[in-house]
This record gives structure tokens, sequence and C-alpha cells, in this order.
């Protein structure tokens, strides 16, 4: 058995209910040949386009910056609903971080700037809102799952927008996160 396998799951493979019940057998099958599973998903299809889309509106004074923070969040509850029973955790999570969203894009309304570093920081809530359901879902069909955010392994420059990623670091940073893991982690 091979110690670590990563797979990557795009914004289609995420971005619908039917879509994302494919992945627990999917990763239960490699999860036979390998002892630690890292599940990556990309934002649901569409997301980062929507993303960017409120912070241009908000830079502009453009009030339809939340109507477009609706769009993501009732993008994120119907997947939710769908999949998830009653699960709390989940539920709050997603709540916690569609508040840190509006809270930042009324930022960018209030001051007329989306910097490339805010621009960085809004299109992570894509990839982590869908790690957040991926990795509740995982759980709720009995898969031993956790969370790993991957802005605490992967290192870069400080050149926003266009960061380079730092593979000493990186790589050093992967070591120490999933050397003790034997399940499935999201990040």
């Amino acid at each position: 058995m091979d110690n670590l396998l990563v797979v990557k799951f795009g914004g289609t493979s995420v971005g619908a209910a039917d879509r994302i019940q494919q992945l627990p057998s999917i990763v239960a099958q490699l999860k036979k040949q390998y002892r630690t599973v890292v599940v990556v998903c990309s934002a649901m299809s569409k997301v980062t386009d929507l993303l960017i889309k409120a912070g241009e509106q908000a830079a502009k004074k453009n009030g339809q910056y939340e109507q477009t923070v609706t769009e993501i969040a009732q993008k994120h509850f119907m997947v939710y609903a769908t999949l998830l029973s009653k699960n709390n955790v989940a539920t709050k999570q997603l709540l916690s971080a569609l508040e840190e969203l509006k809270q930042i894009y009324y930022s960018v309304f209030l001051t007329g700037e989306f910097t490339d570093r805010t621009k960085d920081l809004v299109m992570s809530f894509g990839e982590r809102l869908s790690c957040t359901f991926v990795d509740a879902y995982f759980q709720q069909r009995k898969l031993k799952s956790s969370i790993c955010d991957a802005r605490t392994v992967v290192k870069t420059n400080s050149e926003f927008g266009y960061a380079k990623v730092d593979f000493n670091a990186t790589n050093k940073q992967i070591k120490t996160c999933f050397s003790d893991k034997k399940d499935i982690s999201c990040s």
C-alpha cells in the first residue's frame, strides 16, 4: 500500500449535488490502495466568477454585489440541502464563511478598492466552501475525513495576484500535515 495520494476534483465535479454524490465511492476505492488520500476541491462551477464579480461590483460602489453574494449563498445552500441531513456543524461553517465574505465585500464597497490581495482572499472562499461540504458529506457517508486548510500548507511569496509557490516550505508543511494521517483530508 502506498502512503499518499492527492486527488483533485474540479468545479464540475463539485458543482452539483449529484456530482458530489459520486465522490465517496471514488475516494473509498482509492483508500483501498493508499494510506492517506488528500482530496483537493475546486470551487463549484462558476463560483469563482461570481466571487470576482461581487468584488468588482462592490469596488464600483454598485450595491448589486449583495445580490451576487446571495446568488453564491443560494448555490451552496442548494447543495447543502440536498446532501447533508441537518448537519449543523457544516451549516454553521457555511454561514460563518458567508458572513466573513459579506464583511470583506462591504469593506471593498466602502473603500472602492478591490486589490489583488483582497481578490486572492475572496477567490479562496470558493475552494474553502467546497471543502466544507465535501468533508461533511464524506463523514455523513461514514468515510473518516477531516479538513486541512490549504492556507496552512501551501506557502507562497507575497505577490498577490501572481504568487509563486515556495516549494521547499510547502513540501515541508505537507510532510508535517499529512505524515501521521491515515484517513481522507479535504484541502
